[in-house]
């Protein structure tokens, strides 16, 4: 048998032998095998009505959930404020799953807007049934009254 044939048999051999389905398993937890793994929840909090936005978002009692996007924004309605704040994700375990400092500005034309804009590849790990509140807490604001907190939270359902 000549080397062209050979190489040519080799070639064949490998091409047949990749072509199968290769499948990729992730090291440590796994992604849930459920219908739909991810999880995402909004809202807007109304600081002059109350700084704490309960269970706004939950994992199941058999899956952990993993927080990878997390969006808060600082808006206000008066042309003249100032809110200088803290922003946490509290468990109902109590624990602290999240802090975030926010600022914002607004002085007639010239405003600084006070925004979060959290993306994580590896996560905030909430563990198997707790549930997550976002609890605003003011350092220094001109007027709550003035003041509301929109959120956007997704992520995913894993194994524990």
């Amino acid at each position: 048998m000549s080397k062209s044939r050979i190489a040519a048999f080799v070639c064949g051999a490998l091409a047949v032998g990749m072509s199968s389905l290769a499948l990729a398993y992730p090291t440590g937890a796994t992604v849930s095998t459920g219908t739909n793994p991810i999880r995402s929840a909004a809202g807007v909090m109304a600081l002059g009505s109350g700084t704490t936005a309960s269970d706004i978002i939950a994992a199941p009692t058999d899956q952990d959930l993993v927080i990878t996007d997390l969006w808060l924004g600082l808006v206000s309605n008066n042309s003249s404020t100032f809110c200088d704040s803290f922003i946490q994700l509290v468990g109902s375990d109590g624990q602290s799953y999240g802090a975030f400092s926010m600022r914002m500005t607004q002085l007639s034309s010239n405003t600084k807007s006070g925004l979060v804009d959290f993306h994580s590849s590896s996560g905030l790990l909430i563990p198997a049934g707790v549930s997550l509140s976002l609890s605003f807490q003011d350092r220094y604001c001109s007027s709550l009254s003035h003041f509301e907190l929109p959120y956007t939270i997704s992520g995913y359902l894993a194994q524990p």
